[in-house]
């Protein structure tokens, strides 16, 4: 007698329904991971700006205390060839006393950040730039940038060009502070003097700038090659 064996098919996946649902999973990983991305990269944006707004906010609170000039980017002290006070270490020390950042008289690196909180170092750093120290944007610990025709002496009195001047009419078009690149030039001082020293496309594709008057704006590529043109932007009037 003849018994015929019905075979119960399995609980598991064929081998073509599991290449489909990890062809559905690959197609939403490719659209929604740029997304994430993005929504990082705002977060930091976001972090970047709220330093940046620290330290314009700690500027403008200096220039209040010296008769309305903002800090110099660089001062060569008076009979002293190797000490060096730039914007780091007054802002810096503006906000957490003890704060030092230590060049040496060539204007070539000596330590970068010697003293001070690290809290307070955070805020010169974006969190969105290099983590290399050694080179380019974030050169020494600092990749946020300080506007050297604010004031810039390198010891025989400041340049012709550079001169600090009295703020006020000015205050909302005069960048103070930015996001910096200076990829490989190795700039000691982090600073700029024109757009082309931006980094124009660490925020996604823009980059963050704080003007004398404290507020913090992001601005898209296209616009921050146009600030090459105007140097209403970088010299005060």
């Amino acid at each position: 007698m003849l018994v015929s064996v019905k075979r119960a098919r399995g609980n598991g996946f064929t081998l073509i329904e599991l290449l489909v649902v990890i062809a559905i999973i690959a197609i939403l990983a490719a659209i929604l991971f740029p997304v994430f991305a993005q929504a990082r990269e705002k977060a930091r944006q976001t972090t970047c700006q709220s330093n940046l707004k620290q330290l314009g906010t700690t500027a403008i609170m200096y220039s209040q205390d010296w008769d309305g000039f903002l800090p110099v980017c660089v001062n060569q002290q008076t009979g002293d060839s190797a000490t060096w006070v730039t914007w780091e270490t007054t802002i810096g020390q503006f906000i957490t006393p003890g704060m030092k950042f230590t060049l040496w008289a060539n204007g070539s690196e000596r330590s970068g950040w010697e003293s001070g909180a690290r809290s307070t170092r955070a805020l010169f750093k974006c969190p969105s730039s290099s983590k290399n120290y050694s080179t380019g944007e974030s050169y020494l610990g600092v990749s946020i940038g300080y506007n050297r025709r604010l004031g810039f002496n390198t010891g025989s009195g400041f340049q012709a060009t550079y001169i600090p001047r009295d703020l006020n009419k000015q205050d909302s078009t005069l960048i103070i502070l930015a996001d910096i690149g200076l990829a490989g030039t190795g700039d000691p001082y982090r600073s700029f003097e024109s757009a082309s020293y931006f980094s124009a496309k660490r925020h996604n594709g823009g980059a963050n700038l704080c003007f004398a008057d404290g507020h913090v704006k992001w601005y898209s590529q296209k616009e921050i090659l146009g600030f090459a043109y105007n140097s209403d932007y970088f010299l005060p009037k």
